[in-house]
């Protein structure tokens, strides 16, 4: 019987002291409790730079639980006192930070923690200049600068704007190349897009200035023209076209002529203007030759039988403004006079063919255009006279040797 009761009382105290722990000093239930540390967490957008968190979780209870809905929160129960946080890339577009919460629950109460993540970082674009304007009769190479977060950039233009070219200068720079003057009245513009990765494209503008007309007093009355041109075609082996057509164009500031494809050559040649006449231009060099000779526009006279040929000196280019007529035939000392671009001898100045073919009796029929006044008074601003000659006056033209190989040697005054 004693050892009985010994077993009640002793079954007592335990009970008791169970009791005892689940209570408050006077008598109550002590409440669930859970706290976290640190409240909030935040990210950045890249997992690369964004490592995982840990939350320190503190409660009088021997468990607890997390809750966590959002697909871009990864949870992991740590040990018994830690949780870690973790998020993905943030691929989205949205410009703002996402926010969202994670419960942590223990008996039946339950802590937040706020978790940020910043928002993808917008791949940014940016050129410098963000135009670029060449001159009338300007040649050459321009360069952009390219300033992009993103892997790589890129650059295009539409592909019937044929005046200009682009090139990748470096990882950071855009060259622009344009190779030939405008001839035009009108500028030409175009539109070079930039892209890269998700940023905005950037447009750069590329204008190339057309010839300026003002209406005011110049010079010859031949207003800027296309033409139609006929001519006897007296030097080539196989003789040129009779007729072609082409354009004039006159500079007041400069004071000269620029005529397109003379002789259906594609070739640009030139004449001044000196004490109100219209002089034809055989001085500048318009083709840059092989074997000692180059191409100058000159007018010439040839003596067949003596295989010697000599130049008009200060060749008049009549014009008439009735019909519009430039007229570029003649004769000097008996001789019909033969207009063309001539291949010369540096050296020694003997004529070795033509480029193209050269005519006697040349004559240029204008059809003044709508941008000039049909009385001719237009005054074209445009770059120096060299430079335009250099521009315009470029490309590739073969010589044509004269039947037989023949020399013909300037004659020596």
């Amino acid at each position: 019987m004693k050892t009985l009761r010994f077993f009640l009382n002793f079954a007592v105290i335990i009970f008791s002291s169970l009791v005892f722990t689940q209570c408050n000093k006077h008598g109550d239930p002590e409440p669930d409790l859970i706290s976290v540390s640190p409240k909030s967490l935040e990210f950045e957008a890249s997992i690369e730079n964004a490592p995982t968190k840990s939350v320190t979780v503190t409660t009088n209870l021997d468990t607890w639980e997390v809750f966590n809905t959002t697909p871009w929160i990864k949870t992991d129960k740590y040990d018994e006192k830690t949780l870690s946080v973790a998020v993905i890339t943030n691929y989205t577009d949205i410009k703002e930070p996402r926010i969202a919460e994670i419960r942590v629950k223990a008996g039946s109460v339950y802590d937040t923690i706020q978790v940020t993540q910043k928002a993808k970082i917008q791949d940014n674009l940016a050129i410098n200049p963000t135009s670029l304007s060449f001159k009338a009769a300007e040649t050459g190479e321009k360069s952009v600068a390219v300033t992009t977060n993103a892997s790589e950039w890129k650059a295009s233009k539409p592909s019937d704007v044929t005046w200009l070219s682009i090139e990748v200068e470096s990882s950071k720079a855009l060259k622009v190349r344009v190779p030939s003057a405008n001839t035009q009245i009108t500028p030409r513009t175009a539109n070079i897009t930039f892209t890269a990765g998700d940023a905005e494209p950037v447009i750069l503008t590329v204008t190339q200035a057309g010839t300026t007309v003002v209406v005011g007093p110049c010079f010859g009355y031949a207003p800027n023209s296309t033409y139609y041109a006929t001519g006897t075609p007296s030097l080539a082996t196989n003789p040129g076209p009779s007729s072609w057509s082409g354009s004039v164009t006159l500079s007041c500031a400069s004071q000269f002529y620029s005529i397109t494809n003379w002789g259906g050559s594609g070739r640009m040649v030139f004449c001044d203007y000196i004490n109100n006449k219209i002089i034809l231009d055989s001085d500048y060099r318009l083709v840059e030759g092989t074997g000692g000779f180059n191409g100058y526009f000159k007018a010439i006279i040839l003596n067949n039988a003596a295989l010697t040929w000599e130049e008009v000196p200060n060749f008049e280019v009549k014009y008439n403004t009735s019909t519009r007529v430039l007229d570029f035939s003649g004769t000097y000392k008996g001789y019909p006079v033969i207009v063309g671009i001539v291949a010369i001898e540096e050296s020694t100045k003997d004529l070795k063919g033509v480029y193209g073919d050269a005519y006697s009796n040349a004559k240029l029929t204008l059809t003044p255009t709508s941008s000039a006044p049909s009385n001719g008074n237009a005054e074209i601003k445009t770059e120096i006279k060299s430079d335009i000659k250099k521009a315009q006056a470029t490309g590739s033209l073969k010589v044509t040797p004269f039947e037989g190989n023949k020399v013909y040697t300037k004659v020596q005054k």
